[in-house]
């Protein structure tokens, strides 16, 4: 199982291309490119193929929270710090793999 976990504000921030203008139209757009990994696959880190992404979860907080989610990715909503939701779910990923 293959899971990829974005921290969208830190991704956005990494890029000086405008988004703080408009923080939901950016992350709507990034949503977007991220879905299109569930079809599309990744390389895998060691160069062995592609990865077949089994879930995509995408953390937005602040003015982006609500975004619409678009099909092919989980959202979570942070009610508070992005980076405190994102190693929650981490967390709670992690749990439930112990099974």
């Amino acid at each position: 199982m293959t899971v990829v976990l974005v921290d969208v504000a830190n991704v956005l921030g990494s890029r000086p291309d405008g988004w703080w203008r408009d923080r939901p139209g950016a992350t709507a757009r990034l949503l977007q490119r991220l879905a299109a990994l569930r079809t599309a696959g990744l390389d895998a880190p060691d160069g062995g193929g592609q990865v077949t992404v089994t879930e995509l979860i995408a953390v937005v907080e602040g003015q982006a929270r609500d975004v619409e989610e678009p099909a092919g990715l989980r959202l979570v909503r942070a009610r508070g710090s992005g980076d405190d939701a994102l190693a929650a779910t981490a967390a709670e990923l992690a749990d439930d793999g112990d099974d």
